[in-house]
């Protein structure tokens, strides 16, 4: 006998319409509409992003999860209350990141990001001075990130670009690359 509701397997979007899902955790199913999903005891509304196309944005992630880490440090973090402020299941943001540690290391390139990097030209005293005051504004305002950094070091593109333009302004000094690094 078939069954004339569809079954969604995607991440996406589903088609127009009504189709069946079945949440994991048990049996209970509901219907997914094109906004919203309904379950047996309330309505949840499909978030949307800063993009506007109704799906979660990275930046949107890690900005919530730093909130996360500012107010309850690195102990009090978990991918669940991740998702139950971004008003998502956890398997959602896994579908962004593959898991926590990925997550974080991407929290951190977004903190390191907000670093001033100065512009490559002249002294290398004042440039250095510019990128140690910025960066300890930045572990100020965000002092979670300490233990976070240690944890998980990054390669991504913030902390590349500041890692280049550190051993750039130390190159000028007339260090070697054995010595910069």
């Amino acid at each position: 006998m078939s069954n004339p509701a569809k079954t969604c397997f995607s991440m996406d979007r589903p088609p127009p319409g009504r189709c069946v899902f079945r949440v994991s955790t048990g049996t209970r199913t509901g219907r997914w509409s094109a906004d919203s999903i309904e379950t047996h005891s309330r309505k949840v509304t499909a978030p949307t992003s800063s993009t506007g196309r109704g799906r979660l944005a990275e930046a949107d992630i890690t900005s919530v999860a730093l909130d996360i880490l500012d107010e309850e440090g690195l102990d009090g973090f978990t991918m669940g209350k991740l998702a139950t402020r971004l008003g998502v299941t956890p398997m959602v943001v896994y579908s962004h990141y593959r898991n926590k540690e990925a997550l974080l290391e991407a929290v951190v390139d977004r903190a390191v990001g907000t670093v001033d990097l100065p512009d490559d030209d002249g002294d290398w005293q004042e440039p250095l001075e510019v990128i140690g005051h910025s960066m300890h504004s930045v572990l100020l305002r965000h002092p979670s990130m300490v233990p976070v950094m240690l944890d998980y070091p990054t390669t991504g593109p913030n902390q590349l670009r500041l890692a280049d333009t550190g051993h750039a302004i130390l190159r000028r000094v007339g260090l070697d690359d054995t010595a910069v690094v």
